[in-house]
């Protein structure tokens, strides 16, 4: 028995004599057993097991032959050891039947479980959790991919990966890139990238990509966990353009005082000049002071870019804004063979605007797209419309359209594609839209043309904005 023991011991690093224990140390030596013979497998709990259900059935037997079979001929005990041995064996039998049932059931519980578990975190998610084949058909589409990209999983599940791609990324080639880089590295972590929902909106996701493998380390799939981090990005962006802006308006500040100060001198001084010289002297003069006053423009327009627009609320109707800004660059169309076609929502009720800077933002964002139509007869089309709260307003042309790389600037002061442009237009129009707690984006494809689209909340009278 000690010799046992001394080679269980061997494997196992301890002492696991299961009967001695038992025996010996009563109710808490079974409550030890049970606790080691948990952590071992269904077919070594059997052997340790039968050990101590054997030494009893033999320790009865030497009882029994000693007590009751000693005069008994030699056959008889032949036979009833023939007997006890079978009975042992069944007994043993069962007791390992019984084990490997209960084994069995636990480990189909404990995994059912664990799958269960597992299958509950990944269908719980808010990140999109997304496994799919080496042909790149989605073979799993959880939660929390439904709600980023608003396709259900009957939807997606047998699709090919690249259907939430964008066009962009898909000529680019970034879907090899990253099958390559995972196939290389086994994995891609926080990928930062552009996908597609099922609305054809544009967002942002931090993507880690890992491969799946068999036992054999053979790639048999790929797992992508998506978040969708556009807000994030765009607090981000706006945080290092308030940052940057406020870097610009202390040297702005500082410039404009330098500037009009002498540029005031040099008109006046003009002025002066021009009363004492002849008429074509006079004209020289004049054309200097138009300059001077449009590089004071360019001062006002610098500290507009710089410091916040502080709206003065009157109710007004959106839709005769819109017919002034149209009434205001309407001759250009004639000029320029431009159509301006309008789209107005009569509907839309009165709201709390400050129509002379709303005016402006608009009207730039008209000139914006004649510009754009310049060699070219084009048509600009102007619609508003009310979704809920909120108030649209379209501004669409169909001219050369905004490359991608210069999509991502257009708003940021100084960023311009005119030769004589100075680049703070569209970074003064977001500005005094965000003052009335609205909205600016844009939706460009070089060739085909630009839309502006400005997002107005429907502010009702004795209501105000927070500046």
């Amino acid at each position: 028995m000690n010799g046992n023991c001394w080679k269980i011991d061997q494997i196992f690093g301890k002492r696991f004599s299961p009967g001695s224990d038992i025996i010996t140390k009563g109710k808490e030596g079974l409550k030890s057993v049970y606790e080691r013979e948990k952590k071992v497998s269904p077919i070594v709990r059997l052997t340790l097991w039968s050990i101590p259900v054997m030494w009893v059935v033999y320790s009865i037997w030497q009882y029994t032959e000693s007590v009751y079979f000693k005069a008994s001929d030699r056959a008889t005990m032949h036979y009833l050891f023939a007997i006890t041995t079978i009975a042992t064996v069944m007994l043993v039998s069962g007791i390992a039947l019984c084990l490997v049932i209960t084994a069995t059931k636990i480990y189909r519980e404990k995994t059912e479980s664990a799958e269960k578990y597992f299958s509950a975190i990944i269908e719980s998610s808010a990140d999109a959790i997304v496994s799919f084949d080496n042909n790149g058909i989605i073979r799993l589409w959880n939660k929390g991919a439904e709600e980023i990209f608003g396709y259900m999983a009957d939807e997606m599940i047998g699709k090919p990966i690249h259907t939430m791609v964008p066009e962009r990324q898909r000529k680019e080639g970034e879907l090899t890139n990253l099958f390559h880089e995972v196939y290389v590295n086994g994995f891609v972590k926080d990928y930062q990238t552009e996908r597609m929902t099922k609305y054809g909106k544009i967002i942002m996701v931090n993507l880690t990509r890992t491969a799946i493998r068999d036992k054999d380390g053979k790639i048999t799939g790929y797992s992508s966990i998506m978040r969708d981090v556009t807000e994030k990005t765009r607090l981000e962006s706006k945080l290092k353009e308030s940052e940057n802006l406020a870097s610009i308006g202390e040297l702005a500040a500082g410039l404009a005082h330098e500037i009009r100060n002498p540029l005031a001198g040099i008109d006046n001084l003009s002025g002066m000049l021009e009363q004492d010289l002849e008429t074509e002297q006079r004209e020289i003069i004049r054309e200097i002071r138009v300059q001077i006053g449009r590089m004071d423009k360019i001062v006002d327009d610098l500290l507009r870019c710089v410091r916040r627009p502080r709206p003065e609320l009157i109710n007004y109707d959106i839709n005769s804004l819109l017919e002034e800004s149209i009434s205001i660059v309407q001759h250009g169309a004639g000029k320029n063979n431009i159509r301006v076609i309008k789209d107005m929502d009569g509907s839309i009720p009165m709201v709390m605007i400050d129509p002379r800077l709303l005016g402006k933002a608009f009207t730039n964002l008209m000139i914006n797209g004649f510009h754009a139509m310049d060699e070219v007869e084009g048509i600009l089309t102007i619609s508003s419309s009310q979704k809920g709260k909120n108030i649209f307003i379209n501004i669409k042309d169909t001219g050369k359209g905004i490359s991608r790389d210069n999509m991502k600037k257009i708003f940021s002061p100084f960023f311009t594609t005119k030769r004589s442009g100075t680049g703070i237009g569209l970074s003064v129009t977001k500005r005094v839209i965000e003052a009335h707690q609205g909205e600016i984006s844009v939706e460009s494809e070089p060739g085909k043309g630009t839309t502006f689209i400005v997002s107005l909340p429907k502010l009702m009278k004795g209501e105000n904005i927070l500046c």
